[in-house]
């Protein structure tokens, strides 16, 4: 399950707010994991680009197994993120 909104401020900044939910169950697999960036569209040079600065989160748990041969899998990534869409 996920969703995301976009909102161009104007011609050249745009915001965008991401989230998605999934796996098989609520207490031993599944994962969340949602974004903000802040993108800007260059006006002179590369103008089939947009530039995002933003912060993202990711969750990830997996259990399964008992005893000796139990495998928990619980992470946690987040921080901020660069990156460059192009379009046509």
């Amino acid at each position: 399950l996920g969703m995301r909104l976009r909102y161009d401020f104007n011609a050249r900044w745009v915001g965008q707010l991401s989230a998605d939910l999934g796996g098989t169950n609520t207490t031993d697999h599944f994962s969340y994991n949602w974004a903000a960036l802040l993108g800007y569209k260059p006006s002179k040079y590369l103008t089939n680009s947009t530039w995002y600065l933003g912060y993202r989160y990711l969750y990830q748990h997996y259990d399964t197994g008992s005893g000796r041969n139990t495998f928990d899998w619980n992470m946690r990534l987040f921080g901020p993120v660069l990156g460059v869409n192009f379009s046509l």
